[in-house]
């Protein structure tokens, strides 16, 4: 897996406890208590953000993907 930042993201600095959020539903999201951590999740990032950080306080996403079976050689 390739690692890259999305688009928007800017650079920092910070440190937080990082906190599994699975998809990133409002109600894990909700349930999690997001404040003051780093959420992890296999959600839209997007999606993610919106909720966990404009609206309960994250300090940031990271989002992992299983990415496409498919999609190249082995």
């Amino acid at each position: 897996m390739v690692p890259m930042l999305a688009n928007g993201s800017s650079p920092t600095k910070l440190t937080g406890e990082l906190l599994w959020i699975g998809r990133g539903t409002v109600e894990e999201i909700r349930l999690a208590k997001v404040e003051g951590k780093i959420v992890v999740t296999e959600g839209n990032i997007s999606a993610v953000h919106g909720e966990a950080c404009l609206r309960q306080g994250a300090l940031g996403v990271i989002a992992v993907s299983q990415g496409r079976p498919d999609s190249g050689p082995l």
